[in-house]
């Protein structure tokens, strides 16, 4: 400490003591500087934090409410006099606009800031939803519900885990399991908010509460602080301009000395401007490898092991959006009231949440490999519904379902971080944003399913067994998955060794 004063009182720069206690703890508080360091947080991790909350509500709300829809397709079928097949419509095709605006919303966040597209999703789903308010048949139910909350939907939640990501680069599968979990928190609290709605105020003044709640997040995505690279370090790439601004930002301790200037500003000035001259042909190519990424951007859907892997994620994402959509009803079928329908959405929420907070472990730890893990699920998937379809009685369905949600929960986590590794990085944003695109055409079948096997059949036993066939298959195809890779890399490895 005494050889650090004299080294002090020795320089001849003028030294504010209350900055250097401030930047340096060790020199007031000694040994005890490194527990008082952990408890530093720098403006970034401040921003981060901030940034990982509003992506927790505004996640929570906007996927929370459309979980819902058991309760709002028992409800529309009452309010408006229709069959199941015209009131189921417009709540399955909420999710699949949803899945098919992803190659738009994709395609918009490497376009604009993801933040102005955040905004404007909220912005439509609150307008979108008030409007439900004034409905009085099921084609404007159809209109708002589906296609406008379905695209506001998209537009503000597709584009989360591209935001976390520049939050967090280190944790970023933690940060999207915990923002993802945010869903069965919100459906756990507004399940039984939905039923008292319901009974108080009908279905149409239900839509316009649900309106002032998804208004809330509106507030959550204009708080999103999206970085940005600043202009200093995108046009500073070159030696000689990062010396000059070095050159002007070190300060002058020595006032005594004088120097002429004008011998020095010639060759100062040139080592500028031919820095610029690099700066602007240095940008030039980076704007044609910009519009060359964007071109290329949807060749991922012509890769085959893409293709396959959103047949999977879509079979998910069918079977998702069904039993989301007739759980409710089938366990009125089975003698569940009205009373005690409420705790069986809770009880989802509770297993969905506990699904997506442990099941994620067991690919994080390497125990077994995501497709491996994603086959598993679909097959536990397969198996509850035979075990509902040959018990049939109110303690089977109760046990079956809450195994299917389980497992769905395990197919959600994973298939956000699965393609991660078979598509390439740059492809990624389009991937993960489309990664159920083809859900959308599928899901125009399963109103007319609702329907048929319910209305026509009086049983949902059939819809059962095409869910389970879809399960089936979309186990195989993760098992061939990694092999059928395997081959695909070795054949562009031989590519390139015969073009060479």
């Amino acid at each position: 400490m005494d050889a650090l004063h004299r080294r002090i009182a020795s320089s001849s720069i003028p030294i504010d003591f209350r900055k250097l206690a401030f930047s340096s703890p060790c020199l007031t508080f000694g040994k005890d500087c490194t527990q008082l360091d952990m408890w530093k947080f720098s403006r970034s991790d401040i921003r981060s934090g901030i940034a990982l909350a509003m992506c927790f509500s505004l996640f929570g709300i906007l996927s929370g409410i459309p979980r819902l829809s058991s309760l709002l397709f028992v409800a529309s079928i009452s309010r408006y006099n229709v069959d199941r097949k015209q009131a189921s419509f417009p709540f399955v095709l909420l999710y699949a606009v949803r899945t098919g605006s992803g190659p738009i919303v994709g395609y918009l966040g490497k376009r604009f800031n993801p933040k102005i597209i955040t905004v404007s999703g909220t912005l439509l789903s609150s307008i979108s939803v008030f409007g439900c308010f004034f409905a009085e048949d099921i084609t404007t139910i159809t209109v708002l519900w589906g296609i406008g909350f379905g695209f506001g939907y998209g537009l503000a939640t597709l584009l989360i885990p591209q935001v976390l990501s520049y939050h967090f680069s280190r944790h970023m599968h933690k940060s999207t399991g915990l923002t993802f979990s945010s869903e069965c928190v919100m459906f756990f609290l507004l399940s039984p908010v939905l039923e008292a709605l319901l009974k108080t105020y009908d279905l149409s003044g239900a839509f316009l509460i649900l309106s002032g709640i998804i208004l809330h997040t509106v507030l959550a995505a204009m708080l999103l602080e999206i970085p940005e690279t600043s202009n200093t370090n995108a046009c500073c790439d070159t030696p000689e301009v990062q010396s000059s601004q070095k050159r002007e930002l070190k300060p002058e301790w020595n006032g005594t000395e004088e120097v002429n200037t004008d011998t020095i500003s010639a060759p100062s000035k040139s080592a500028e401007m031919n820095a610029v001259e690099k700066n602007s042909q240095n940008t030039s190519m980076k704007v044609d490898i910009e519009k060359k990424t964007e071109q290329n951007a949807f060749r991922v859907f012509l890769n085959p092991i893409y293709i396959l892997l959103m047949l999977s994620m879509s079979a998910m994402a069918y079977t998702y959006t069904i039993m989301t959509t007739v759980v409710i009803d089938v366990s009125r079928d089975h003698g569940v009231t009205e009373d005690e329908e409420v705790y069986i959405l809770m009880g989802l929420a509770v297993l969905d949440a506990v699904g997506r907070m442990s099941l994620g472990f067991i690919t994080d730890s390497g125990y077994l490999t995501k497709t491996t893990f994603s086959a598993l699920c679909f097959g536990g998937i397969s198996v509850a519904l035979i075990f509902f379809i040959s018990i049939g009685s109110l303690t089977a369905i109760l046990i079956s379902v809450l195994f299917v949600q389980f497992f769905l929960a395990g197919l959600i986590i994973v298939g956000s971080v699965i393609f991660f590794d078979y598509v390439e990085e740059e492809h990624i944003s389009i991937a993960l944003a489309s990664r159920q695109l083809l859900h959308m055409p599928f899901s125009f079948t399963q109103a007319p399913l609702i329907g048929y096997f319910r209305d026509t059949l009086q049983s949902y036993n059939g819809l059962f067994y095409i869910l389970i066939a879809i399960c089936c298959t979309s186990c195989i195809i993760n098992l061939l998955i990694p092999s059928l890779y395997r081959c695909q890399r070795e054949r562009r490895e031989r590519l390139k060794a015969d073009r060479s």
